[in-house]
């Protein structure tokens, strides 16, 4: 496994590194991890990561920054992206500073998400338009997924455009 953090696009990620980063090393055990720079942009990374070989990529970020490792992975072959799994933590400004602000346990739900290896299917949109030349740029349907901790009882709750579905998992 390797993360991918665009602390570039974002620099509160590098704060929420520096916070949490030996927690999340103790419980995802990743391989490697690549923070995003000037000189080694996002779509760089990405490719490099899916070009390599490694088959699970977790992308921590903004949600632009989501969208555009979505995209990159979107345009590499069919071959590549089927053995590929891949994990996005979208990061909005407010929830990078309420991950700061908290323990270390706060992440314990979302990273066992990602531990766990739990996929969601999710429609994807083709759209080609013109700019100055020929463009094409992938969408999915938004989804959400709200993970808390209870005294006794682990929820998770996933949306998927209207749907959703609730696991709730005793806590041991």
């Amino acid at each position: 496994m390797h993360l991918i953090l665009d602390s570039y696009s974002n620099p509160g990620i590098s704060l929420l590194w520096k916070r949490h980063g030996l927690s999340i090393m103790e419980q995802l055990v990743p391989n490697e991890f690549f923070f995003t720079t000037g000189d080694t942009p996002l779509e760089k990374l990405v490719e490099r990561e899916i070009w390599s070989g490694w088959k699970k990529i977790i992308l921590i970020g903004t949600p632009n920054t989501i969208r555009r490792g979505f995209n990159t992975l979107m345009q590499a072959s069919y071959e590549c992206r089927s053995t590929l799994e891949i994990g996005f933590w979208p990061l909005h400004l407010k929830s990078v500073v309420s991950c700061i602000s908290q323990s270390s346990f706060y992440l314990k739900p979302f990273l066992q998400v990602f531990k766990s290896g739990h996929t969601l299917h999710v429609d994807v949109m083709k759209v080609q338009f013109l700019a100055p030349e020929l463009e094409t740029k992938y969408f999915w349907n938004d989804f959400e997924i709200n993970s808390t901790l209870k005294k006794t009882i682990k929820d998770n709750q996933v949306f998927k455009g209207k749907q959703k579905r609730s696991d709730k998992k005793l806590h041991s």
